[in-house]
Formats: C-alpha cells, structure tokens, sequence
C-alpha cells in the first residue's frame, strides 16, 4: 500500500523528480526528495521511511555505492531500496 508510505526519492533529474514525486503524491505517499546518494544518506540519518526509490546513475555517489553504505550502517540496514533507472 502506497497511500500514506513514506517513500524517500533519490534522483539527481529534475524533470524525472517532478514526475515520479506527483505520481507518488497522487497515490497517497508523501515523498521527499534526495538529489543524489551524499544527501540521501544525510536525510536517511534523521529521518525514516517506508521505502527508497534509488536512481542507480547519479554524478556524486550513485544508487549501488549509496545502498552500500545504507547497509552497512546499523541503524539503516533494513531499509528497504528500490532500484530505478531511465536506461532499460
């Protein structure tokens, strides 16, 4: 159930984080937006959530090295990340 999932997005594109942001919204979530892995970490730190949605391409610190270092930190290892890319 998406409606009232807290879902954390992580996505460099502005474009992509309006439409993927609305369609959660439209759904019931309420999402917060993470331009790339660095500032996802630094939200995930001081906030939960239901779910990440993690574009794997990101200039900085991309979805693989961002889902990496969730797991490896304690307090965040059961986050549940979602892959995401525009390339398939």
């Amino acid at each position: 159930a998406i409606k009232g999932a807290y879902i954390l997005l992580v996505e460099d594109n502005e474009f992509n984080q309006e439409v993927a942001s609305g369609i959660l919204a439209e759904a019931g979530a309420v999402v917060s937006v993470a331009n790339n892995g660095r500032e996802a970490l630094d939200i995930l730190r001081h906030q939960r959530f239901d779910c990440v949605l993690m574009d794997m391409q990101m200039p900085e610190m991309g979805g693989l090295e961002t889902t990496r270092h969730i797991r490896a930190d304690t307090a965040l290892a059961d986050t549940l990340v979602i892959a995401m890319t525009a390339n398939a």
